[in-house]
């Protein structure tokens, strides 16, 4: 299991990533009392390393089966700007926070802005070809 800190302040953006709830809790406990007023806690059934997709859909969680589907799913209706960003794709491969509790630090976490030049790349080289 996982658990995922997930704020809204002007925006929703995940806060904190945990294997171990207590970790979760203790870290939410330094958070400013407007940001932890609007964070909720919640667990998902993911394992390290897990990926996140952030779209229109907002935040999904996928092994590594899953969000290959995901890709699949893309490249059945590209659009054809070649830099239109069909979603954000996190690798989570350990314990996600930032020394500022409550803050938007998600760039840290490896992403990538999954492209039409991406798809490409996957397809060519497979998903983890993104990460090794």
């Amino acid at each position: 299991m996982t658990y995922i800190l997930t704020s809204k302040i002007r925006k929703t953006y995940l806060s904190g990533i945990f294997k171990i709830k207590g970790d979760a809790e203790e870290y939410l406990r330094k958070y400013p009392d407007n940001v932890k007023s609007n964070t909720s806690l919640e667990r998902i059934d993911c394992v390290y390393p897990f990926f996140i997709t952030e779209d229109e859909k907002g935040f999904r969680y996928f092994d590594e089966v899953g969000v290959s589907k995901v890709i699949e799913e893309l490249v059945q209706d590209p659009v054809s700007d070649e830099e239109y960003c069909y979603t954000n794709l996190y690798r989570v491969a350990e314990d996600y926070f930032c020394n500022k509790p409550g803050k938007d630090y998600m760039g840290i976490i490896q992403h990538w802005h999954i492209e039409n030049s991406l798809i490409r790349e996957i397809k060519s080289n497979g998903l983890n070809s993104l990460w090794s």
